[in-house]
């Protein structure tokens, strides 16, 4: 018999702004999950490093979502720099016009409160 198997995709919304959601992924299929919800630009909190450090992936549906990932890629790197994380070519905020995120090798100092607040200006949604 064939039938249809639910997405293991579940994520938890925790802020954003219009255009866009700051999740919790908690299922291993949640980015297809959001985009079946259509959410095409999303930011994951993937966990917290300790010590206040912060690990983020930054994606989008496709090339044609508005969701301007350099811009927030920059903005990022600049708040690192004035919370006092040391950026460099093999550490920083970034990755393609569809996906990337926080610096690998410490993760990221910016608060995910602060970085909606980021976000938002970048994408002019205040």
């Amino acid at each position: 018999e064939c039938g249809e198997i639910e997405l293991e995709g579940h994520y938890e919304r925790i802020g954003g702004g219009k255009r866009w959601s700051l999740v919790k992924e908690t299922g291993p299929a949640a980015r297809m999950a959001l985009y079946n919800h259509k959410v095409n630009a999303s930011i994951s909190l993937l966990g917290e490093n300790g010590g206040g450090l912060f690990r983020y992936a930054v994606n989008k549906r496709s090339p044609w979502t508005r969701f301007n990932n350099r811009k927030i890629y920059d903005r990022c790197n600049e708040e690192e720099k004035a919370l006092g994380l040391e950026i460099t070519e093999e550490n920083k905020w970034d990755g393609s016009d569809l996906s990337g995120g926080s610096p690998r090798d410490t993760g990221s100092k910016i608060k995910p409160d602060r970085l909606v607040k980021i976000v938002n200006e970048v994408e002019g949604e205040f």
